[in-house]
């Protein structure tokens, strides 16, 4: 196996540009997952924000992980309270799907009826 693969098992030593490992990836989503923890108070991130919305999540915390703290704090001082109810209404409508398929699978018997009328009703 290491004849076959190994013209190209070290290829990121040609290209300054490539990392050598992936620690700096591991290290961002690792903080990601203790931020969510944190923020949660859970043990786990599945099922959470980053979960229902995936890249858009991973890539607003991009932005603060990288932007130094006072350049962070400019850049969203400019926003209004309508642009931050706007942002979590668009927030809770991409997190409304996965919501309720959750309730569904935690209590049947509170959607039972809903489900029934909606099954009934197709056609």
């Amino acid at each position: 196996m290491s004849g076959r693969y190994g013209t190209y098992l070290f290829t990121c030593f040609d290209y300054p540009l490539l990392p050598p490992d992936t620690n700096d990836i591991e290290r961002y989503f690792g903080a990601t997952k203790a931020q969510l923890r944190h923020a949660l108070g859970a043990a786990s991130t599945a099922g959470s924000v980053a979960k229902n919305l995936g890249a858009d999540y991973v890539e607003g915390f991009a932005t603060a992980w990288l932007l130094p703290g006072e350049q962070l704090l400019q850049s969203l001082a400019p926003r209004a309270n309508t642009d931050y109810d706007r942002a979590r209404e668009e927030v809770r409508a991409a997190e409304q799907k996965a919501t309720l398929r959750r309730s569904r699978r935690r209590a049947p018997a509170r959607h039972i009826s809903a489900i029934l009328t909606e099954w009934l009703a197709a056609p």
